[in-house]
């Protein structure tokens, strides 16, 4: 088997080159997936408008259930995937990656049937009174709910051929995408004035070609890991694992889908449609920052995987370590370009026409945006958990952070208003944070004892 006599480069090479051979294709990625949202609401926001931009405001907290799924699955079995290719076991790790397909295609066939009976139910909720706004959310939606499969699949297969060790070929798959859909977004939006019609069917041609493409990969003679159509077995046993591992990551996009239509609900409550489309452009703004967490988290979980899988526990603490430390200057160089680019900012957005808008923004990243670091920092601890194989402790801290939210997000805008809606995201993250840290350093704590007593007892058989 290829597979198997495979010397892996994750086994022989330095941690201090991997990390960045694994976390700059990765982010690369990362930021050309970030262009779908980017490239949208730039699009969305001059040629559509307010209203636009909050009917895919409304949108996202129900296409997160969708990303979640997809991450779920390409992020728990990619993780097992790695830590069985870390123990030499190509087997089992053919056996998780056939595994991850099978649950991708059911899963994306329930929540499509889910959404096809909820989803305006679910966007007149968040948004009543604004039919513009729900109209516009309604016709993107309605391209969207048939093509599940392959919203899922865009977030899943860079994941699996990752950790296929083919970073590179991940990022060039995803960089296709993203220019297909801006050139799709230009062609439809721009030029056929199909709206959010056609915003929806730029994005789903994308998704469409690297859902595909991966696919195809996985069953051709270039995967290092190659499947066949026998290999497709489902297991019980395998796929409840993926489910358990990968559950956290659906939870964060729950809970970023759930608090992002409660903010909806409560900012157009105090503030109306204007506002929820300012918090549509402060969630663009805001991307620019968290691509480059999600980048360098996401490139680094198989290193650490593989790391754990091989018992190299030390390279586990360095990875960490230099990752955190990378993301605090990364949010210090963002901090410093919203207090003196806000407007800048908020051109990217807008209209020239849109003056109540524009200023809605500005103030919503200086109050919103603060402390965005402890967000990726909370999101470098889940995805800690998940490359360890530790599902509780990742699922607690999702858990724990809905917890911790609500009642920021609830009481303080009764007394502060659209103020209030604002700050309570950022004030919520930081007990969270110090919650994800107290979890961290108890678990390398935890791996430091192991490796002690290993140690220990080599040297009594020794003696």
């Amino acid at each position: 088997m290829i597979a198997s006599s495979l010397s892996s480069d994750l086994r022989d090479t330095p941690v201090k080159k991997l990390f960045w051979k694994y976390t700059l294709p990765t982010i690369i990625a990362i930021m050309v997936n970030g262009l779908y949202t980017i490239i949208d609401g730039f699009f969305i926001g001059h040629y559509i408008g307010e209203a636009g931009l909050a009917g895919l405001n409304v949108l996202w907290a129900l296409i997160s259930l969708l990303v979640g799924a997809g991450t779920m699955i390409g992020m728990a079995s990619s993780s097992l995937f790695s830590i069985e290719k870390g123990k030499n076991d190509y087997a089992a790790a053919r056996s998780y990656l056939a595994n991850g397909f099978i649950l991708w295609f059911f899963i994306a066939i329930v929540i499509m049937v889910f959404f096809y009976f909820t989803a305006r139910f679910f966007i007149e909720l968040q948004i009543a009174g604004s039919s513009e706004a729900i109209k516009a959310a309604t016709d993107y939606f309605k391209i969207v709910i048939p093509m599940s499969f392959f919203v899922m699949g865009a977030s899943a297969v860079p994941l699996f051929i990752r950790n296929d060790d083919r970073p590179r070929l991940a990022t060039q798959l995803m960089i296709f995408g993203a220019v297909f859909n801006a050139i799709g977004d230009y062609v439809f939006i721009k030029h056929l004035g199909r709206g959010m019609r056609g915003a929806a069917e730029a994005t789903i041609s994308a998704q469409m070609i690297i859902s595909i493409v991966g696919i195809g990969y996985f069953f051709s003679s270039k995967a290092r890991v190659r499947l066949h159509f026998w290999d497709l077995k489902f297991s019980w046993r395998k796929s409840v694992k993926i489910l358990s591992l990968g559950v956290s990551s659906l939870m964060i996009f729950f809970y970023y889908g759930f608090i992002t239509g409660l903010y909806n609900y409560l900012f157009a409550k105090y503030g109306g449609s204007l506002m929820v489309a300012a918090y549509s452009v402060v969630g663009f703004v805001s991307y620019l920052y968290y691509m480059f967490a999600e980048g360098f988290t996401s490139g680094v979980q198989p290193l650490l995987s593989f790391n754990y899988g091989a018992v190299r526990y030390y390279n586990i603490r360095r990875l960490l370590w230099k990752t955190t430390r990378i993301l605090f200057w990364l949010y210090v160089v963002f901090l410093i370009a919203i207090i003196l680019f806000p407007n800048e900012l908020a051109a990217l957005y807008t209209s020239e026409g849109d003056v109540a808008l524009r200023a809605a923004v500005v103030r919503g990243m200086r109050l919103h945006l603060f402390v965005c670091f402890l967000e990726a920092f909370i999101l470098m601890g889940t995805v800690y958990f998940q490359s360890v194989d530790r599902p509780k402790t990742a699922t607690l801290i999702s858990g724990v952070n809905l917890v911790i939210q609500l009642p920021f997000i609830l009481i303080l805008p009764r007394y502060l208003g659209t103020d209030g809606v604002w700050l309570g995201y950022p004030l919520a993250n930081i007990p969270l944070a110090l919650f994800v840290f107290v979890c961290v350093v108890r678990d390398l704590k935890r791996m430091t004892y192991l490796l002690l007593e290993k140690h220990k007892l080599v040297l009594k058989e020794g003696a």
